[in-house]
């Protein structure tokens, strides 16, 4: 016998449509989050104070597909020695030269004045030219830290949240 109330036939008739835009809404979402996102626990005390080995952090992958590199970025870097990955800060710009004296950095030869918190450490970095294309980072506890030039190709994305 044919149901004679339209709000029950058309109840089930809408639940499909919805269901398929769910799924439809759910793997667009899975896709861009798996090529925009990637999520890394932190694994070292280089970054510290700004982050502790341990930190589950968010890195934004496509965001320098759509603006530049800027300076005091904290991003993570492929390791080009083993491959892994790295979170530093970038404090050198193309065509800079750095240098790092008693744990200042000079940029071009003038002081640093960079409003984030540091790690103090007497490290020194001779004058550097960083060449076109490429970038100087650091880790903000520079008594524990490696630092160096790293080509944009080698740059993963910036980080967004911890």
């Amino acid at each position: 016998m044919k149901s004679n109330n339209p709000s029950k036939n058309n109840s089930s008739f809408m639940f499909v449509p919805v269901m398929m835009k769910l799924c439809i809404m759910a793997i667009a979402i899975s896709f861009v989050w798996s090529r925009g996102y990637k999520v890394f626990v932190t694994d070292g005390v280089s970054m510290e104070p700004t982050l502790k080995s341990g930190d589950l952090i968010v890195v934004n992958k496509i965001f320098y597909d759509y603006t530049t590199v800027d300076r005091l970025d904290v991003v993570t870097i492929r390791d080009i020695e083993d491959g892994g990955y790295m979170v530093k800060r970038i404090v050198g710009m193309p065509m800079e030269v750095i240098e790092i004296r008693d744990g200042i950095v000079y940029v071009n030869g003038k002081k640093a004045n960079f409003d984030y918190k540091i790690k103090p450490y007497r490290l020194d970095v001779k004058p550097t030219k960083v060449p076109a294309g490429c970038y100087f980072y650091i880790g903000d506890n520079m008594g524990e830290t490696v630092w160096g030039i790293i080509s944009d190709a080698n740059i993963i994305g910036k980080v967004q949240s911890k």
